[in-house]
C-alpha cells in the first residue's frame, strides 16, 4: 500500500470531440497501454471515462498526453472521409 500522498484516486469524464467515435479512441489508447471507459447510458457515445488509480508519475500522465495527442487526429481525420 502506498501512503496516501503517493497515490491517486479519481474518475473523471470528458466529452468526445465532435466526429470521433469512443471505440477508436479506446483502441488507439489500449494499444499503447491505456484503458478508457464509455460514458453510461445515454452517454456512451458522447463521453468517456478515465480513472487514474496507483502510483503516477508525471512521465505517466506525459505519455498519456502524448498518446491523447496521437490517437485524436489520427482518429478524427478518418472520421470526416
Amino acid at each position: 500500500m502506498l501512503a496516501p500522498r503517493e497515490s491517486s484516486v479519481v474518475l473523471r469524464a470528458y466529452r468526445l470531440p465532435v466526429g470521433l467515435a469512443y471505440a477508436s479512441l479506446h483502441d488507439s489508447l489500449k494499444a499503447q497501454g491505456f484503458v478508457i471507459y464509455a460514458g453510461q447510458g445515454a452517454l456512451s457515445d458522447s463521453v468517456f471515462r478515465i480513472s487514474t488509480m496507483g502510483n503516477l508519475t508525471s512521465v505517466d500522465i506525459d505519455r498519456l498526453v502524448q498518446c491523447f495527442s496521437e490517437a485524436i487526429p489520427k482518429v478524427g481525420s478518418a472520421a470526416t472521409l
